[in-house]
């Protein structure tokens, strides 16, 4: 859900959305918005819960990497001199 903040008031907005990468978010019907619109996604109230961990397992559509945390064994990759 979407809102478009307008005169200090949150109006609800349909979005056609596209493309994303968990940041940033394609909007496919920005002709129907004004222009220079202030869109909400997500608000924090600060009544959340916050979590013991910190949640940066980077962009969840990146899926897992490779590699381990830094000063751990490196891998190959080159060929020997020859």
């Amino acid at each position: 859900m979407a809102w478009h903040y307008d005169h200090k008031q949150l109006k609800i907005v349909r979005l056609r959305l596209g493309v994303s990468d968990g940041t940033f978010t394609e909007v496919l019907n920005e002709a129907d918005l004004p222009d220079a619109a202030e869109l909400v996604m997500s608000m924090t109230t600060g009544r959340e819960q916050r979590s013991a961990t910190p949640s940066a397992q980077g962009n969840p559509l990146m899926g897992p990497q490779r590699g381990g945390p830094p000063g751990g064994p490196r891998g190959g990759g080159g060929r020997g001199g020859g």
